[in-house]
């Protein structure tokens, strides 16, 4: 799924981006389903029920439908993503929120997953970043298995990378090329239009 760009930093890729799973949707899903049965059978078998029995039963599917309607915008507006720095999770519609933790900080990645989510495909990915007490978790996630070894290859290969720039061996990224501009321009090695050029050059090799 690719990933919507005001979500990233600059020079920043996504690896995994993901909703919840579907089966967020299960129980108000159950609910309408069963209350639009229980009204049929009610009208069907007793057809002379008085109208108030009828309106009571409307309303219990106007409630379900509701609910359900709530958790599927609830689901299509919150995002797990891992991208090549950090791990985040956003959500809300008129309001915004969310939590992230950069890669290189955390201390273990570990999951948990019931029979149900066994059989189904998720579970709850549990982060341990270092430096704070408490844990974050993200509820059902799809496959936290297969999360659980991305996030760890990225953390390598964050790693690597990190030791390859330390002892030279790996160029600097595009972002990084144009934070040292940066940083030369403010301190008068380069002009302002110097700076601007080779900004735009390195950019559009992006």
């Amino acid at each position: 799924m690719q990933l919507r760009r005001p979500v990233l930093n600059e020079g920043e890729t996504a690896v995994l981006d993901l909703r919840p799973h579907w089966s967020v949707l299960a129980a108000p899903a159950g609910a309408a389903i069963a209350s639009v049965g229980i009204t049929i059978a009610v009208i069907i078998i007793f057809p002379s029920a008085p109208i108030e029995v009828a309106y009571a039963l409307f309303a219990l599917i106007a409630v379900s439908l509701v609910w359900l309607a709530v958790r599927y915008v609830k689901r299509e507006t919150t995002r797990f993503i891992v991208s090549s720095v950090r791990i985040l999770q956003t959500s809300g519609v008129l309001s915004k929120k969310g939590q992230e933790v950069p890669l290189d900080r955390l201390n273990d990645v570990s999951y948990r997953q019931s029979l149900i989510g066994r059989v189904l495909g998720f579970g709850d990915l549990v982060l341990v970043p270092g430096g704070e007490g408490d844990r974050m978790v993200f509820h059902k996630v799809w496959r936290p298995t297969v999360c659980q070894q991305v996030i760890a290859n990225q953390i390598a290969h964050l790693h690597s990378r990190s030791t390859d720039r330390a002892t030279g061996r790996a160029p600097l990224s595009i972002p990084e090329q144009i934070e040292k501009l940066d940083e030369l321009c403010r301190r008068g090695v380069i002009t302002k239009a110097e700076f601007d050029a080779k900004k735009a050059q390195l950019l559009d090799r992006m």
